[in-house]
């Protein structure tokens, strides 16, 4: 009765170590793929702020030359 017992409780055992095991794999692949979305979720932030980057950049050339244009009006319209 007791080694019935036993190879019954075993036979669980076994059981549920490969759930686990099925378990830990799945967990796993899906660590994996959330690395690799959190991976690509960084290069398009980055990439997105290099492109916000020149933007501005490209915006305080324009206000500059804005600027020298609106000087240049006043300029002429003096001299008329």
């Amino acid at each position: 009765v007791a080694l019935d017992h036993s190879n019954r409780s075993n036979t669980d055992l076994q059981k549920s170590f490969k759930r686990l095991q099925v378990n830990i794999s799945e967990l796993q692949i899906q660590f994996e793929e959330l690395q690799q979305q959190r991976d690509e979720a960084n290069e398009l932030a980055l990439a997105a702020e290099r492109r916000a980057s020149g933007m501005i950049a490209e915006l305080e050339e324009l206000r500059s030359a804005l600027e020298q244009a609106e000087r240049a009006r006043r300029s002429a319209e003096s001299e008329l």
